[in-house]
């Protein structure tokens, strides 16, 4: 499909072992995400791709892509914090893995008036699906809102936000296509209502626990408070983050008593979705 010898490898990229991927489902959600907060720099000799993730509500998150960055391309990332800025920079310098992506369909530089879904996703439910969650899992965001009857902060609502009036048009006849119903306007789209949500949950999910938290809080209480913090909704949940195998993230479920479970008293499920690099794994502790 693709003419990948044309793509040049440095001797950087050869000494390091690096590799082009074949067109895959790892690879559209890889798009979506650097579609919601990935920039690629290609001048002169500087040739880096780079996503920027929230320091404290993504740090689950950023293992996964990481991982999945690995899975795609052969090479771990660079994960640099910035305090200030509140960030996480996950970036890769290769000119081979550089031009790839702008072969597929990536822009060059600032991505304002610039994004387009590229054929090969557009042209694929499957790919469609795991390109949107990549895309909201980056750029978007799940909330409850008091609606109509919903005195609580219960009503669900999806929400895309990016300042490109051509590609939100696209995006919402996308959504459409993909059976879903939404608004928008100039900025963003949105897919309101608990069908609406069931309906992605089902079909496609969210990677991003900062997202997946605040659902699991409405599924259990009916309703989500806002302004929490990821920490925070951990809290409710009663998870933990464990940092031991960043190549499986992990939560335990704790209950009433602090994490001293056997694993002979523990079971392990893990949440749906498609086939991709190290999902959340989550061990619930028997009463």
């Amino acid at each position: 499909m693709f003419k990948l010898k044309s793509i040049e490898f440095s001797s950087y990229d050869i000494k390091r072992g690096i590799k082009l991927p074949e067109i895959s489902e790892n690879l559209s959600e890889f798009f979506g995400i650097m579609f919601g907060d990935g920039t690629i720099l290609d001048k002169g000799r500087i040739h880096r791709f780079g996503i920027s993730l929230n320091l404290t509500e993504d740090f689950i998150y950023k293992n996964y892509v990481t991982n999945l960055i690995t899975e795609l391309f052969g090479v771990e990332p660079r994960v640099r914090k910035r305090r200030k800025e509140g960030k996480f920079d996950i970036e890769i310098n290769s000119k081979a893995i550089s031009r790839f992506l702008l072969y597929l369909g990536f822009p060059k530089g600032k991505k304002i008036n610039k994004l387009t879904t590229p054929p090969w996703i557009f042209n694929s439910k499957k790919y469609l699906r795991v390109f949107l969650r990549g895309l909201v899992d980056t750029d978007g965001s799940l909330f409850f809102a008091k609606r109509g009857t919903y005195k609580l902060n219960s009503y669900p609502v999806i929400e895309i936000k990016i300042c490109d009036k051509k590609f939100i048009g696209q995006l919402s006849s996308t959504i459409k296509y993909l059976g879903f119903e939404c608004n928008k306007n100039d900025i963003k789209v949105q897919l309101n209502g608990k069908q609406n949500l069931e309906k992605w949950q089902k079909e496609i999910g969210f990677k991003n626990f900062n997202h997946q938290s605040r659902y699991l809080i409405w599924e259990k209480f009916k309703y989500c408070i806002p302004n929490t913090s990821l920490k925070q909704r951990m809290k409710i949940l009663k998870l933990r983050w464990q940092k031991g195998n960043a190549c499986n993230p992990a939560m335990r479920i704790t209950g009433m008593s602090r994490i001293a479970c056997r694993a002979r008293d523990c079971e392990t499920t893990r949440n749906s979705g498609f086939k991709s690099p190290p999902q959340l794994s989550f061990v619930r502790c028997k009463k």
